[in-house]
């Protein structure tokens, strides 16, 4: 905007600790607001991004009682299975929920392609089982030969968490 500040809008989820999963798309250094779905907000600073370009880790600046406050995702410990049925959640302007299956794997760029029409150009959005378990999220890649039903599944996503060094 006029004031020099930099915008941009992604979803994300809470991984505990107080850190917050996303896609780096449009991220650089600095502080940035998380917002909630409540409508509370705290600030975050870049923690570490993906090689990829595609995933980025905040860390909330927030102390320790209202980051114990905030309630982690589960992370899946497979990846999902060809035909799984899976929950996506997105939405920039209208918070939606959609239910589709894994048509394709890709092992190679780790991802998992759906059948999934979104309905929003936003990215981060969880990719759900359904236990609720979180088996990928939604991140913008280089890659032009993934469908924009691509997710980055959650073995990439572990992966690049556990070399985060987190504490």
């Amino acid at each position: 905007d006029g004031n020099g500040v930099s915008h941009f809008y992604a979803l994300g989820v809470v991984i505990g600790k107080g850190y917050v999963l996303s896609d780096k798309r449009d991220v650089q250094g600095g502080t940035y607001t998380v917002v909630f779905s409540d409508g509370s907000s705290l600030g975050a600073n870049v923690h570490k991004s993906s090689e990829s370009g595609s995933m980025v880790l905040f860390k909330l600046q927030a102390d320790e009682a209202r980051i114990r406050s905030l309630s982690p995702i589960k992370f899946s410990s497979v990846d999902p299975k060809l035909g799984q049925t899976l929950v996506a959640l997105e939405g920039k302007d209208n918070r939606s929920v959609v239910v589709g299956r894994v048509i394709s794997l890709d092992q190679d760029a780790g991802s998992v392609i759906t059948d999934i029409n979104s309905f929003s150009e936003s990215q981060g959005g969880a990719l759900l089982n359904l236990s609720g378990e979180l088996v990928g999220l939604k991140t913008s890649n280089t890659d032009l030969t993934l469908s924009k039903n691509s997710y980055t599944a959650i073995s990439s996503l572990s992966k690049f968490i556990s070399n985060a060094s987190i504490q």
